[in-house]
Order: structure tokens, then C-alpha cells, then sequence
């Protein structure tokens, strides 16, 4: 998943999630980290859509827990 293209795999993803793929996003660890812990203000700062809703239900405010889930997804490849 590191290093992919958002929205590039098969599942219905929200619009804003499509928006930020038609804008070229790139799951690197910087951006999985800042998505992770606020998805909702991440994809509206990187649409600048204020307004930009998703479908992640959770995040992860605790740096060290979110340094773990990108190891994790990291070694997905």
C-alpha cells in the first residue's frame, strides 16, 4: 500500500477520496500518518474541499500507534 496511488484498488471509494486520487495523492508515510490521524482534515486540506467527507470511521491520535500501523502496512508489499 506504501507508495500506491489512493483510490487504485477495487472498492467503492468516497468522492473525496476519488477527488484526492484525481489530484495525484500517493500513500507515502508522511501522508498515511497525517491521514491516519485526522482523515476528515486531511482530505479536506488536500482537496481543499473544507466539506470533503470519507469513509474512514476511526483514527489514531497517538503518534507511536500510528508509527506501527505504517510499519505495518509498509511490510504489505
Amino acid at each position: 500500500m506504501v507508495g500506491r496511488k489512493a483510490g487504485s484498488t477495487d472498492f467503492k471509494y468516497s468522492d473525496a477520496m476519488q477527488k484526492a486520487a484525481a489530484k495525484g495523492l500517493i500513500w507515502d508515510e508522511k501522508n498515511l500518518n497525517a491521514y491516519v490521524e485526522d482523515p476528515k482534515k486531511f482530505l479536506a486540506d488536500y482537496t481543499g474541499d473544507a466539506k470533503a467527507m470519507n469513509k474512514m470511521q476511526f483514527s489514531l491520535k497517538n503518534p507511536k500507534e500510528r508509527e506501527d500501523v505504517i510499519a505495518y502496512l509498509k511490510s504489505l508489499k
